[in-house]
């Protein structure tokens, strides 16, 4: 298993398809999209089996979040990660241009 943590409710509620407030955080129409990526995460062994699905776009978050990746989700949502010994960590869908908690 790959996702090891998660940084907030809203996220873990995302993942296992729970409808509750905090997953209203984020739009409900990124929750399926959301959601695939990151079981695509989850099965990952390595960074690099992630960019093997077409549409993952990983980059690094290198100035703002030193040590972060984030997948595209759509133009506005964001799973936002920490990658270490074949895990994910504090696991995230944020929109980036808001500040998350």
């Amino acid at each position: 298993m790959a996702i090891k943590s998660f940084k907030n409710d809203t996220t873990r509620d995302i993942f296992y398809g729970v409808n509750s407030k905090a997953a209203r955080k984020i739009a409900r129409n990124a929750w399926d999209v959301a959601k695939t990526k990151m079981m695509l995460l989850h099965l990952a062994s390595k960074l690099a089996d992630v960019t093997v699905t077409p549409g993952m776009r990983l980059e690094p978050l290198k100035h703002s979040r030193p040590g972060h990746h984030s997948i595209r989700v759509n133009n506005q949502y964001r799973i936002i990660f920490i990658w270490k010994d074949g895990d994910a960590y504090e696991v995230s869908v944020e929109d980036p241009t808001h500040h998350q908690p």
